[in-house]
């Protein structure tokens, strides 16, 4: 991705934010499930990693909107 050309970059960008989404989608329901069961500790982490992930999803939009942004400008 380093030695990519723009759109390169652009595209591992999307994947990127893609991919996350999909862990989330199909993935944290069951994470939920297991903490409110009691099988994942400390207790509440699905609640931290909830917030992790939306923190990194915010992450990669923010960067693909400044990359559109100050390219087409």
């Amino acid at each position: 991705m380093i030695a990519g050309n723009d759109r390169t970059k652009l595209y591992s960008v999307v994947a990127l934010i893609l991919s996350v989404l999909t862990f989330y989608w199909r993935l944290y329901p069951a994470i939920r499930k297991m903490d409110e069961d009691g099988l994942i500790t400390p207790k509440g982490y699905s609640k931290t990693l909830a917030i992790m992930i939306a923190s990194f999803v915010g992450l990669f939009l923010l960067a693909l909107l400044a990359h559109l942004i100050f390219q087409s400008g």
